[in-house]
Protein backbone atom coordinates (compact mmCIF):
# COMPACT_ATOMS: atom_id res chain seq x y z
CA UNK A 1 0.00 0.00 0.00
CA UNK A 2 1.25 3.49 -0.80
CA UNK A 3 0.36 6.14 2.00
CA UNK A 4 0.68 8.64 -0.51
CA UNK A 5 -3.06 7.19 -1.64
CA UNK A 6 -5.09 8.21 0.80
CA UNK A 7 -7.83 10.67 0.04
CA UNK A 8 -10.94 11.68 2.00
CA UNK A 9 -11.04 10.70 5.90
CA UNK A 10 -7.69 9.64 7.63
CA UNK A 11 -6.95 9.33 11.13
CA UNK A 12 -3.42 8.49 12.90
CA UNK A 13 -2.66 7.71 16.44
CA UNK A 14 0.27 7.23 18.03
CA UNK A 15 1.66 7.47 21.89
CA UNK A 16 5.08 5.97 22.87
CA UNK A 17 5.45 6.87 26.69
CA UNK A 18 9.40 6.10 27.43
CA UNK A 19 11.67 5.77 31.04
CA UNK A 20 14.80 6.14 30.71
CA UNK A 21 17.89 5.31 33.26
CA UNK A 22 21.39 6.67 33.44
CA UNK A 23 24.15 4.03 32.84
CA UNK A 24 26.78 6.50 33.94
CA UNK A 25 25.46 9.78 35.07
CA UNK A 26 29.08 11.15 36.21
CA UNK A 27 30.31 10.98 32.74
CA UNK A 28 30.44 13.66 30.79
CA UNK A 29 28.71 12.02 27.79
CA UNK A 30 24.95 10.62 29.50
CA UNK A 31 24.61 6.50 28.27
CA UNK A 32 20.74 5.75 28.58
CA UNK A 33 18.68 2.85 28.66
CA UNK A 34 15.23 2.84 28.14
CA UNK A 35 11.88 0.97 28.15
CA UNK A 36 9.46 1.83 25.68
CA UNK A 37 5.63 1.57 25.47
CA UNK A 38 3.76 2.08 22.13
CA UNK A 39 0.64 2.31 20.75
CA UNK A 40 -0.65 3.00 17.11
CA UNK A 41 -4.01 3.06 15.61
CA UNK A 42 -4.34 4.14 11.66
CA UNK A 43 -7.40 4.38 9.82
CA UNK A 44 -7.97 5.46 6.17
CA UNK A 45 -10.89 5.59 3.35
CA UNK A 46 -10.74 4.85 -0.04
CA UNK A 47 -6.87 3.67 0.23
CA UNK A 48 -5.42 2.49 -3.51
CA UNK A 49 -2.72 -0.01 -3.79
CA UNK A 50 -0.98 -3.44 -2.86
CA UNK A 51 -1.20 -6.25 -0.11
CA UNK A 52 -0.36 -9.88 1.02
CA UNK A 53 -3.71 -11.67 1.70
CA UNK A 54 -3.60 -13.76 4.59
CA UNK A 55 -2.85 -16.74 2.57
CA UNK A 56 0.26 -15.18 0.86
CA UNK A 57 -1.35 -13.78 -2.38
CA UNK A 58 -0.61 -10.96 -3.53
CA UNK A 59 -2.98 -8.61 -4.58
CA UNK A 60 -3.72 -4.93 -6.22
CA UNK A 61 -7.11 -2.99 -5.61
CA UNK A 62 -8.27 0.17 -6.45
CA UNK A 63 -9.77 1.53 -3.44
CA UNK A 64 -10.26 0.10 0.01
CA UNK A 65 -10.74 1.07 3.61
CA UNK A 66 -7.95 0.44 5.82
CA UNK A 67 -7.04 -0.51 9.21
CA UNK A 68 -4.14 -0.80 11.26
CA UNK A 69 -3.07 -0.91 14.55
CA UNK A 70 -0.21 -2.00 16.34
CA UNK A 71 1.40 -2.18 20.31
CA UNK A 72 4.56 -3.31 21.62
CA UNK A 73 7.62 -2.90 23.75
CA UNK A 74 11.41 -1.62 22.67
CA UNK A 75 14.67 -1.89 24.77
CA UNK A 76 16.19 1.09 23.66
CA UNK A 77 20.11 2.81 23.92
CA UNK A 78 20.86 5.65 23.40
CA UNK A 79 23.68 8.84 24.09
CA UNK A 80 23.68 12.24 25.06
CA UNK A 81 26.02 14.57 22.62
CA UNK A 82 26.12 18.02 23.74
CA UNK A 83 28.26 20.39 25.34
CA UNK A 84 27.02 22.07 28.87
CA UNK A 85 27.77 25.31 27.54
CA UNK A 86 26.16 24.59 24.04
CA UNK A 87 22.68 25.44 23.14
CA UNK A 88 22.68 22.30 20.76
CA UNK A 89 22.80 18.82 21.09
CA UNK A 90 21.27 15.96 19.95
CA UNK A 91 20.32 11.98 20.93
CA UNK A 92 20.78 9.18 18.82
CA UNK A 93 18.72 6.09 19.41
CA UNK A 94 18.82 2.61 18.83
CA UNK A 95 16.26 -0.51 19.95
CA UNK A 96 14.87 -3.63 19.37
CA UNK A 97 11.53 -4.92 20.67
CA UNK A 98 8.60 -7.27 20.19
CA UNK A 99 5.56 -5.59 18.50
CA UNK A 100 1.77 -7.26 18.05
CA UNK A 101 0.37 -5.45 14.51
CA UNK A 102 -2.97 -6.39 12.73
CA UNK A 103 -3.62 -5.18 9.24
CA UNK A 104 -7.45 -5.09 7.68
CA UNK A 105 -8.99 -4.13 4.61
CA UNK A 106 -12.67 -3.40 3.95
CA UNK A 107 -14.99 -2.58 1.42
CA UNK A 108 -12.61 -3.15 -1.53
CA UNK A 109 -13.24 -2.39 -5.63
CA UNK A 110 -11.12 -3.58 -7.91
CA UNK A 111 -9.31 -6.68 -6.44
CA UNK A 112 -7.23 -8.46 -8.33
CA UNK A 113 -4.50 -10.87 -8.00
CA UNK A 114 -1.01 -9.27 -9.03
CA UNK A 115 2.54 -10.37 -9.40
CA UNK A 116 4.95 -9.86 -6.38
CA UNK A 117 7.24 -7.41 -6.20
CA UNK A 118 10.79 -8.17 -7.53
CA UNK A 119 12.75 -5.38 -6.23
CA UNK A 120 13.35 -2.76 -3.34
CA UNK A 121 14.25 -3.70 -0.21
CA UNK A 122 12.92 -7.18 1.05
CA UNK A 123 11.33 -6.21 4.59
CA UNK A 124 9.57 -3.43 2.53
CA UNK A 125 6.97 -5.81 0.43
CA UNK A 126 5.61 -7.33 3.88
CA UNK A 127 4.55 -4.06 5.36
CA UNK A 128 1.09 -4.20 4.47
CA UNK A 129 0.58 -8.02 4.73
CA UNK A 130 -2.81 -8.79 5.58
CA UNK A 131 -3.76 -10.20 9.01
CA UNK A 132 -2.08 -10.25 12.58
CA UNK A 133 1.32 -11.09 13.15
CA UNK A 134 3.68 -11.00 16.55
CA UNK A 135 7.01 -10.27 15.54
CA UNK A 136 10.51 -8.46 16.30
CA UNK A 137 10.31 -4.51 16.43
CA UNK A 138 13.86 -2.70 15.39
CA UNK A 139 13.78 1.06 16.59
CA UNK A 140 16.16 3.80 15.54
CA UNK A 141 15.42 7.42 16.80
CA UNK A 142 17.26 11.24 16.10
CA UNK A 143 16.22 13.86 19.31
CA UNK A 144 17.75 17.00 18.45
CA UNK A 145 18.02 19.20 21.46
CA UNK A 146 17.74 23.64 21.58
CA UNK A 147 18.62 25.05 24.98
CA UNK A 148 16.58 28.00 24.89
Amino acid sequence: MDIGNFEGKNRIFEIKPEVFYSLLPQSRLKHFVSAEVFYLNQKGKNVSGNYYDQNDVYYSFSAADYERTKYGLNINYSILLHKESSWFGFMPKIGFGIRQRKIAYTNMTGKTEDYPPTDGLPFDYRLNEEGSNLRFNFNVDMKFIIKF
